[in-house]
């Protein structure tokens, strides 16, 4: 499990409650990435000093934490399921120290907190959820989801064509301009990337079995896709050299965060291990002259996107060259008189 910053800590803990309200202390430290003993120092201080009203208990040898159903912080006067949604749409948020301040302000508790009875029932009834807000739902309670699925047609629009259900077990769901979801799908081994706006429908289906996945297995995945896309199979490693002024830009643009840069005369040397070597290799191809690669992989996957695009220059040029040519040759038609 990977260090996180206190506010980092809370924030996950805050968020996994938001989700579900009792968690085994064991799932709990897996959740948000802690080891169990730092887990329960921030518990301790979270029920003590900061007053939010955790309630541990032990049940068959595992010890549970729970957070009562009808507990809102202090300064929240909604109703449960509208203060749900301001904590998720939050925390879909681009990190950063102001999002982390903000849900903390959202949801610190403090001695004169508020309980959700003591505040008026809202009798609207609830918004139909999202597809977003299931598949999230899904992989905070480990529950199986069922979905249709349009992948991207040739054109990259979605086909909405009639699709089949399909059963999913969520382990991950990244944010940004186009989220996505890393799921086991049933009946298949491996894990898989979905975009989120290319499911039609999804529903719950706690009638299936959740499929587990070591969180190894999970992390080397995600370590290893680029931008949403895995290749499937194990990573390969690549690199390539990217000289002045462009190693200036590619520092910060780089399409991958596990990256290893470093520093180099007249430029950076840029190595990673990735399951997505074409998305990588568009990213160098794009870089032109400056960019030299040392890797075979990577080498070839460039060689064969750019023939590619030349071998489209050159159709797109002749056919342009044969529309010139009818042009000229009805012009000279219509312009001719003929013999006399």
């Amino acid at each position: 499990m990977g260090r996180r910053s206190a506010a980092q800590s809370l924030v996950a803990i805050f968020a996994a409650f938001v989700e579900q309200r009792r968690w085994s202390q064991r799932d709990l430290a897996e959740r948000v990435e802690l080891q169990t003993r730092a887990l329960r120092k921030v518990l301790d201080l979270l029920g003590t000093d900061g007053g939010l009203p955790l309630q541990r208990d032990e049940e068959g040898g595992q010890v549970f934490w729970t957070l009562p159903e009808r507990w809102l912080p202090e300064g929240v006067a909604l109703p449960k399921r509208d203060a749900e949604l301001v904590v998720r749409y939050v925390a879909r948020a681009k990190v950063s120290a102001e999002r982390d301040r903000l849900l903390e302000r959202l949801l610190a508790p403090t001695v004169g907190r508020h309980e959700a009875g003591l505040h008026p029932r809202d009798d609207l009834a609830e918004s139909k959820p999202t597809i977003l807000s299931i598949l999230e739902d899904a992989r905070a309670r480990r529950v199986p989801v069922q979905i249709r699925y349009a992948p991207a047609t040739a054109a990259g629009a979605p086909d909405e064509a009639p699709r089949p259900w399909r059963v999913l077990s969520v382990h991950h769901v990244a944010y940004g301009e186009h989220e996505r979801i890393v799921a086991l799908q049933a009946g298949k081994g491996d894990l898989h990337i979905y975009r989120v706006d290319r499911v039609l429908e999804a529903r719950l289906a706690p009638e299936s079995i959740f499929r587990e996945v070591e969180p190894s297995v999970l992390a080397a995945y995600l370590a290893t896709a680029i931008d949403g896309f895995h290749g499937g199979g194990g990573g390969v490693r690549c690199a390539f050299q990217v000289a002045d002024p462009e190693a200036r830009w590619v520092k910060t643009n780089l399409p991958m965060r596990t990256a290893q840069v470093a520093p180099i005369a007249g430029g950076v040397h840029v190595e990673v291990t990735t399951a997505a070597v074409t998305v990588l290799a568009r990213f160098v191809l794009g870089l032109g002259a400056a960019a030299r690669v040392e890797t075979p992989e990577l080498r070839a996957e460039i060689e064969r996107l750019a023939r590619g695009a030349l071998a489209s220059l050159k159709r797109a040029g002749a056919k342009k060259a044969g529309a010139k040519v009818g042009t000229k040759q009805a012009s000279v038609k219509k312009g001719s008189r003929g013999p006399k």
